[in-house]
């Protein structure tokens, strides 16, 4: 039986420093099946990329000149749908996460912890499956726990309501005698 050699991961670097993307460049360069197919200094020259090629992975910074991360993700899931874009940047905070997986980013890697998870994080997104960093993993399970534990959390009972409600129907039967408190609630 022949054995099929796993498919190749076109991936395409997207970041406004030229460093970092040479950085990444050589980080992926001995990995096997994954190949780096193009490199993107802003969003725009990015969609451009990706409409014209059979890109697999976009990793992209967010904080980008001309066309930022959060627009060109966008832009992207309409042009390329196939394409996953694997967010890599500074930025760690709910608003950003929240907001690019609602863009269509299939994962969020803080840089600080991308050498360790970069080429995880491209296998899994590949597959179709969602990828967190771990920091935000874990903060967002933390957030989960919050809400559920309020959920669950035992509800005041309404009775002490019901004394003020009484004096109510009995301040409005004296404000207005037409409003009998046997009409009221």
């Amino acid at each position: 039986m022949t054995r099929v050699p796993p498919k190749r991961t076109a991936v395409l670097l997207v970041d406004d420093h030229a460093a970092i993307r040479q950085g990444l460049r050589a980080l992926l360069k001995s990995v096997p099946n994954i190949e780096v197919i193009g490199e993107a200094e802003n969003g725009r020259q990015a969609v451009k990329f990706v409409k014209r090629t059979a890109t697999d992975v976009v990793v992209m910074d967010v904080a980008m000149p001309v066309l930022d991360g959060l627009a060109a993700t966008r832009q992207i899931r309409k042009c390329a749908p196939r394409a996953k874009v694997l967010v890599l940047t500074s930025y760690g905070e709910e608003t950003y996460v929240d907001k690019l997986m609602e863009a269509g980013a299939a994962g969020f890697l803080i840089k600080q912890t991308a050498v360790n998870d970069l080429v995880r994080a491209i296998r899994e997104v590949q597959r179709g499956r969602t990828f967190l960093s771990p920091l935000i993993a874990q903060r967002l399970r933390n957030q989960r726990q919050a809400l559920v534990e309020i959920r669950d959390a035992p509800q005041p009972s309404p009775h002490w309501l019901f004394p003020q409600f009484e004096l109510f129907k009995g301040g409005l039967a004296e404000l207005s005698p037409s409003v009998a408190p046997a009409n009221v609630g």
